[in-house]
């Protein structure tokens, strides 16, 4: 499975510039996007959803607990 680390060597760009694009979280340039989503598309890359959220320390569940009452 390919990681951020993979895509940045094979852009050829910082870890921080793929971290910055997928996650929406600084500006990248149209040129260094395009390279990222061409090395995305040819790894196969898809985002770990665990990890993701134990970074954000967050998670999109709701549980129910519910007692028997018999």
């Amino acid at each position: 499975m390919a990681t951020i680390k993979d895509i940045a060597k094979e852009a050829g760009v910082s870890l921080g510039t793929v971290s910055n694009m997928i996650n929406k979280s600084a500006k990248v340039s149209k040129e260094l996007s395009d390279r990222i989503n061409k090395a995305i598309k040819k790894l196969k890359y898809i985002p770990n959803v665990h990890a993701k959220n134990l970074r954000l320390r967050t998670t999109k569940s709701f549980h129910i607990v519910l007692q028997d009452l018999d």
